[in-house]
């Protein structure tokens, strides 16, 4: 399902549809979550782009997001779009262990379709792709996020808007650290990455 920020109360104008240049700039773990409609829990990760090409009314490039199930299984909506977006299949070796800050900071191409519920029209990221050869990707507008429930950054935490936060607490993951009082702050920005290596 793809992910909007909340309207407050004003206006709304969601992220043009069509296939767009994106950055990568967010990616929040949202511990496991219960889905109503499969009856399951599953951990999910919610990640965040910049459209630096697309600007709203003041002036601001558009962010979209889309929530994945944290799985790299053969059926993964996650793996077939990141593998879509290094342009290869991962190894044997990557499957065992790929962390997501590799995507932090990576630019592609995304497939944006627009969805109507409730009389309210939502963005949906279908499909991400690798940026073509050549294309000029403008300097991203927004800070780089990167929440690990695992390493806990309460100054990230905090930037957060309520849902969001409502959401990450939900989680036994976030109970379970707040009930032992094990959250901790810490550098929530990502590791250095060789830029030389393919993608990411």
């Amino acid at each position: 399902m793809g992910l909007i920020a909340k309207d407050n109360g004003s206006s709304f104008t969601p992220a043009p549809e069509g296939t767009h240049v994106a950055i990568c700039c967010q990616v929040i773990d949202l511990g496991t979550q219960h889905s109503e409609f499969y009856n399951k829990d599953s951990h999910k990760v919610l990640v965040g782009w910049e459209l630096p090409n697309e600007k709203m009314d003041s002036g601001e490039p558009f962010l979209v997001w889309k929530r994945y199930t944290l799985s790299l299984g053969d059926k993964a909506t996650l793996r077939a779009h990141l593998e879509a977006w290094r342009g290869r299949k991962f190894t044997a070796d990557e499957l065992e262990s790929f962390h997501l800050k590799n995507i932090v900071g990576k630019p592609c191409m995304l497939s944006i379709i627009h969805k109507t519920q409730d009389n309210r029209t939502f963005t949906e990221v279908s499909a991400v792709m690798a940026l073509p050869k050549g294309t000029t990707v403008p300097a991203s507008e927004h800070a780089e996020i990167m929440f690990d429930i695992d390493d806990w950054n309460d100054a990230v935490f905090e930037k957060f808007s309520d849902n969001l936060k409502k959401t990450i607490m939900s989680s036994p993951e976030a109970i379970q650290r707040k009930s032992a009082g094990t959250v901790a702050v810490m550098d929530g920005s990502p590791d250095d990455i060789d830029e030389d290596s393919i993608p990411f």
